[in-house]
């Protein structure tokens, strides 16, 4: 790969090695100082907050999170694979914004293979997730199949 992508957002944003590294540091610590950051990827630090606020502009940087220990917020986590019953763009559009309504599912990816979807679902129990699942999910239109994966254990 060049130093330099271009990636593929409303305006083309020009990728190079330095806003890599900016990534990368945040990937590690999205809560480190703007000086910190700099100090790292080799610029001052008004300079690493103008390509900082670039990125966020351009949505490539879209939000900074927290990742929480399973021990810390006891539950069931479940990934679900669901199949479309129609590929048509109203269908897809409609199947994503219910979904993400749901206050169960907490991350949506549209993926390839055997399912159409991919569900990230955090519930408190299978009762909670059997809930979710004939009450919540199969309300949604255009849910064809669904197959549901428990997680035993995350590292």
């Amino acid at each position: 790969m060049s130093d330099v992508a271009r990636s593929r957002n409303e305006r083309d944003v020009v990728i190079d090695a330095v806003d890599r590294a900016i990534i990368a540091v945040l990937r590690e610590d999205a809560r480190t100082t703007n000086r910190r950051l700099a100090a790292r990827v080799g610029l001052s630090p008004p300079a690493c907050l103008r390509r900082l606020r670039r990125l966020e502009r351009h949505q490539v940087i879209r939000r900074y999170t927290v990742e929480v220990g399973p021990e810390a917020v006891p539950g069931l986590v479940a990934y679900v694979g669901v199949r479309i019953s129609e590929h048509a763009r109203g269908v897809l559009t409609e199947f994503e914004a219910q979904v993400r309504s749901l206050a169960s599912v907490t991350q949506v990816s549209q993926v390839t293979g055997q399912y159409d979807y991919l569900l990230r679902v955090e519930v408190e129990d299978l009762r909670d997730y059997r809930r979710f699942h004939t009450h919540e999910l199969a309300a949604v239109p255009g849910v064809a199949q669904v197959t549901t994966f428990i997680v035993i254990n995350e590292s």
